[in-house]
């Protein structure tokens, strides 16, 4: 029977696609690098790593770097679980098609990862970090220097956002970053933003191999998880599965599972980076698709499941951690919607026009 990276390396060495995944992961990791790469003490073994990459779970070394990451944080009856599990990079219908077809002998889970989003979260992630910098600068000269740049990124993405729309996220158009704009501050906190975000909509994915969703076989939640989401568990729409993964995927993506087996550590608590990684998430989609408002056969409005998902937090982070996550996203929100004229901003309060 094919393991997940028996099924990459076989799928990938018959399409010949493996190569040309890792020349467009060369050119966004490395050629598109911060400045301060160049003199990081890391960079030879860094880049190695990228060249001399082979998958286990993944065929794009930040999902795979991200998937060991949850791993490493689960107890063993969750790790059984996803020890089969390969998320694959793919760039359009026919590329995910081609895939499934290659499945043969390989039962395990397939988790699809378009390329575009990866690069969306990038995107709108030094987004946040840039405008988080702005806001905590005092000095009025030093300010005003940011907010042009700020203003500039806003732009930039607006316009890359009607492109996106119009031609789906491929990771290559004009509109793409270039990390010279941004200060080294606004660099870390972008980095762990993204692995923030992209770890919030793997494990939602995971959720639901994990929750048996995909297969009608649904597993039994833990004690702890039911008690504190019970109006979660026990809604009777029909979408009840992508609400249940939703809040399942913050327990995951932040290691909640890590000490029983069984149950999540009542003492858990959320930080401010996985909150706006998650929050940031939804920005996101409501920024890709303005049909995501309303809800369709397979999902719930992107509204209804932001305001669950800002309920569940309340049970896991203090009251200033949440409010500050909140007002951040929010007025980045009402300034994306401003620009773009869809997202989630629409119904934000003008108290957060903060530009």
């Amino acid at each position: 029977m094919k393991t997940a990276k028996d099924f990459c390396l076989d799928y990938y060495k018959q399409k010949n696609l493996f190569k040309t995944i890792l020349s467009k992961m060369n050119k966004s990791l490395i050629e598109n690098i911060h400045p301060s790469f160049a003199n990081d003490p890391r960079k030879d073994n860094i880049l190695k790593g990228i060249r001399e990459f082979v998958p286990t779970y993944s065929d794009d070394i930040r999902m795979e770097n991200i998937f060991k990451d949850i791993l490493s944080n689960s107890n063993d009856e969750l790790q059984l679980k996803l020890h089969n599990v390969f998320i694959a990079t793919h760039y359009d219908a026919d590329m995910q098609a081609f895939i499934q077809e290659a499945r043969g002998s390989y039962t395990g889970s397939i988790i699809f990862m378009s390329w575009g989003l990866t690069s969306a979260i990038i995107e709108y992630s030094v987004l946040l970090a840039m405008f988080y910098e702005y806001l905590s600068t005092d000095y009025s000269k030093k300010r005003k220097e940011l907010e042009e740049v700020f203003l500039r990124r806003v732009n930039n993405i607006a316009k890359g956002q009607m492109y996106w729309r119009k031609y789906g996220f491929d990771g290559s158009s004009e509109h793409c970053l270039l990390f010279s704009e941004i200060s080294d501050e606004v660099f870390k906190m972008h980095t762990l933003i993204f692995m923030e975000t992209a770890k919030f909509v793997l494990c939602h994915e995971l959720a639901h191999t994990i929750l048996g969703h995909l297969s009608n076989k649904k597993k039994a939640l833990s004690e702890y998880f039911t008690i504190l989401f019970t109006d979660v568990l026990a809604s009777t729409e029909k979408h009840q599965i992508e609400f249940q993964a939703d809040v399942f995927s913050l327990f995951l993506s932040a290691g909640a599972y890590r000490e029983n087996k069984s149950t999540i550590s009542v003492d858990f608590k959320f930080n401010i980076p996985q909150a706006l990684g998650a929050l940031l998430a939804f920005t996101i989609f409501g920024q890709q698709n303005a049909n995501m408002h309303e809800d369709s056969e397979s999902h719930p409005s992107l509204e209804k499941r932001i305001s669950i998902l800002k309920n569940s937090l309340k049970a896991l982070m203090s009251p200033d951690d949440l409010m500050f996550s909140k007002g951040l996203i929010n007025a980045l929100q009402r300034i994306l919607y401003k620009t773009q004229g869809l997202g989630l901003g629409k119904n934000i309060s003008k108290e957060y026009d903060v530009i």
